[in-house]
């Protein structure tokens, strides 16, 4: 998979980070970078493989087809 991370400033500097991965690992990590050279700090990203307790209170973000562009 190929990633384009592109951050504009309020004065007009743009950053772009590029790269390929296919590793969720190291996805988190470039995107860490970009966040960092964008100017916001964190202790770390991290992926973790815990599985999730779900509860009626838990959403996740879904598609329907409706949602999803036709490429035709």
């Amino acid at each position: 998979m190929q990633f384009t991370l592109t951050c504009r400033d309020e004065d007009g500097t743009v950053t772009e980070k590029r790269f390929d991965s296919v590793y969720l690992d190291n996805v988190v990590g470039n995107i860490g970078d970009f966040l960092r050279g964008c100017g916001f700090y964190f202790d770390e990203l991290e992926v973790t493989n815990d599985s999730i307790d779900e509860s009626p209170f838990v959403q996740f973000l879904s598609e329907t087809e409706e949602e999803v562009p036709q490429t035709n």
